[in-house]
């Protein structure tokens, strides 16, 4: 897409209220050449007084960098499903450069929006697996810390089908 596409597409949505505009694009990972676009989109994106976001697979720690270089707040990079189940359901990468795509995000300041998909033959178990996979339990981490700055239970409220989430400790 065109940067000055994506620019108009990114004021019309300030237009209509939107406080965050995300960019994705259907890479396994960014060749560098092609981040330096996504870079331009996101300090133009940026300068309309819009947070960033981008979903683009998984980085190598100089990508993360640019990109935070570049004005990046969020990125989204699912874990899908437990680490149990992972490998039952994608066969293209595993578990492990998921999290460190996340770990290179985090370690130079872009905030990390993570999630998984549900749905896809997964047990309760796999479901809760993931919610407590170490990705997504960082990422809520300031959630789950009391007043006095000590960890406790992970404050999650979220119901499935078989009821509440048990509480489990943050990591």
């Amino acid at each position: 897409m065109d940067t000055a596409d994506v620019i108009a597409t990114a004021q019309r949505a300030k237009d209509a209220g939107a406080t965050r505009f995300c960019m994705a694009a259907a890479w396994r990972n960014p060749k560098n050449h092609d981040l330096e676009k996504v870079c331009d989109m996101v300090s133009a994106v940026k300068g309309l007084g819009v947070e960033t976001c981008v979903t683009l697979g998984m980085l190598t720690p100089g990508q993360a960098a640019r990109l935070s270089e570049a004005g990046l707040d969020f990125y989204n990079h699912n874990v899908d499903t437990s680490p149990e189940y992972y490998g039952k359901i994608i066969t293209t990468r595993t578990l492990q450069d998921r999290i460190d795509t996340l770990a290179h995000v985090r370690d130079v300041g872009i905030k990390v929006c993570c999630g998984g998909i549900i749905g896809m033959g997964e047990s309760v178990d796999h479901r809760l697996g993931m919610l407590f996979c170490s990705p997504i339990c960082r990422a809520t981490r300031r959630a789950c810390r009391s007043t006095s700055g000590t960890r406790s239970w992970a404050c999650l409220s979220t119901t499935l089908r078989s009821g509440p989430i048990r509480s489990r400790r943050c990591g």
